[in-house]
């Protein structure tokens, strides 16, 4: 996908998950891995961020309740799906706003994102 493909999507699909020792590390690794391949070239997966007890996954979509129901599919219900948050925030401009935007719901992974 190229950069400005990416940068047209609308909205940013934040996947959160506990996190705070190497092998949380290396399964968010691998879980991002797993993401792009289901996820691209319909959703960008955006990289990723772990630190303070927390880890997440970026993904940006013009369509964040499809790439959210897509990612379901991916994350390993035995493990990571147990502590999974999602939340979806617009992307303003060039980039995401994070001065004025915040996470519009905060998810348990059986509910719907909207």
């Amino acid at each position: 996908m190229t950069l400005a493909v990416a940068s047209a999507m609308k909205h940013q699909l934040v996947l959160q998950f506990f996190g705070d020792c190497l092998r949380d590390y290396d399964a968010l690794i691998a879980l991002e891995a797993r993401l792009t391949a289901a996820l691209e070239p319909v959703h960008l997966v955006d990289g990723h961020d772990f630190g303070s007890g927390e880890m997440n996954i970026f993904v940006h979509s013009d369509d964040p309740t499809a790439a959210f129901a897509t990612a379901r599919t991916v994350i390993p219900v035995e493990t990571l799906s147990r502590s999974l948050r999602a939340g979806c925030r617009e992307i303003a401009g060039n980039g995401i706003d994070h001065s004025a935007v915040a996470f519009n719901e905060i998810l348990q992974m059986d509910l719907v994102l909207k």
